[in-house]
């Protein structure tokens, strides 16, 4: 996953979030899924899924999923 790192919250991207466990996978590293926004990691073998905005966060958070966000996203590419 990204680097998730215990931030302050006026430097979280997400607000009202605040992490159970903290992964040092990278989401460039895990196994591609048929899903784009779903990764596989063959450490802890769950699923991985990107969060791209609160809505997804509050989505994945409540069903207790496993997450990766980037602090800085550009998605211009």
């Amino acid at each position: 996953m990204s680097s998730i790192k215990k931030q302050k919250p006026e430097d979280q991207q997400f607000m009202n979030c605040e992490f159970e466990f903290e992964c040092p996978m990278n989401w460039f590293n895990l196994t591609a899924t048929n899903d784009a926004g779903v990764k596989y990691c063959e450490t802890c073998n769950y699923d991985v899924h990107l969060c791209l905005s609160q809505k997804d966060l509050d989505t994945h958070t409540e069903q207790r999923h496993c997450i990766a966000y980037f602090k800085d996203v550009d998605l211009s590419t």
